[in-house]
């Protein structure tokens, strides 16, 4: 039988190695084409890349998916919780920027694409 502690602990360590994979894998990409396609320059692709990915990672975790897995299929719910994600990321991103839309939207669709196929990957190699 679980402690207070233990309970706590086996929900926010998952949450938060997530969460630092998506920084790790998202950051380096966005990084990459804001600077190189957007002209933004490294601090300002960085910062974009933490802030947004801290506003978007919880709300896809605790609120999208939540709210969709109650009303349709739990591997649709994620499609849906990563499709708002990506808007949403999209229109901060602009928002902020204010660069080429486009190659926010594409910075946006390839960063969390290849978040998403990796952490597909990592799930299904995990050993528990």
């Amino acid at each position: 039988m679980q402690n207070g502690y233990d309970r706590a602990v086996s929900r926010v360590v998952p949450y938060l190695t997530a969460l630092t994979m998506t920084l790790i894998i998202e950051t380096p990409i966005y990084w990459y084409l804001l600077t190189r396609f957007a002209g933004v320059r490294t601090r300002q692709a960085i910062t974009a890349a933490v802030v947004i990915n801290l506003v978007s990672h919880p709300l896809f975790t605790f609120v999208f998916v939540p709210l969709t897995t109650a009303l349709v299929a739990p591997v649709t719910a994620i499609l849906i919780g990563e499709s708002g994600v990506c808007a949403l990321e999209a229109g901060l991103l602009y928002a902020w920027l204010r660069r080429d839309a486009a190659v926010v939207v594409a910075s946006v669709l390839i960063a969390n694409g290849c978040s998403f196929g990796i952490g597909l990957i990592l799930l299904s190699l995990r050993p528990w």
